[in-house]
């Protein structure tokens, strides 16, 4: 893969020129900006984004890691997240852990490897212990669907025990008295 270097050797410029080209920056004469163009047309390059974001120490990439995204739910915040991201003109890195905790650490640590501008989380286990490394970092952690019980982030939760009050008063108030539930996953 060409590295910013290369493309600066061959269009003859410095490799501060070829950051300003890529950045938009306006003190590039155009004569110069063409030549660095078609020189990374050429060679194919292609930003590093992991390495602009630790220069930057911001990223323009979410990670979200969902627990089972065959389920609507994760499905339509997935969607969600994504619409808004975009709108921001962010990225959104999709997970899915399957409710599998192994699966989940790795994934974790490859989005703060990745550095990520932050993380949106449906934990696979609601105990504060196994999240330790990831709440030590800088990066910002949002939780969706369960909470992390102790753990100093913000969550994004359905009222369960009220959303099934109201459902079950709405039957009963038109007359069903045999009311059954199916639930999903015991804990």
């Amino acid at each position: 893969m060409p590295s910013i270097k290369d493309v600066a050797e061959k269009a003859g410029v410095s490799i501060a020129t070829v950051s300003r080209v890529l950045s938009g920056k306006s003190h590039v004469r155009p004569i110069v900006r063409d030549r660095v163009l078609v020189v990374i047309d050429e060679l194919g390059y292609r930003r590093n984004r992991v390495a602009s974001s630790l220069r930057k120490r911001s990223a323009r990439v979410i990670g979200l890691s969902v627990s089972d995204i065959c389920n609507p739910f994760f499905t339509e915040i997935a969607r969600a997240i994504e619409d808004t991201a975009n709108s921001h003109q962010m990225s959104v890195f999709l997970c899915n852990t399957d409710e599998n905790s192994d699966k989940e650490q790795v994934y974790l640590e490859t989005l703060l490897d990745e550095h990520v501008a932050g993380i949106i989380l449906s934990p696979t286990r609601e105990t504060l212990e196994p999240f330790g490394f990831l709440l030590k970092s800088d990066t910002p952690v949002v939780t969706i669907d369960r909470r992390l019980p102790g753990a100093n982030v913000d969550s994004v939760v359905s009222d369960n025990v009220q959303s099934a009050y109201l459902l079950t008063t709405h039957l009963i108030a038109r007359g069903f008295r045999r009311i059954g539930t199916v639930i999903g996953l015991q804990n």
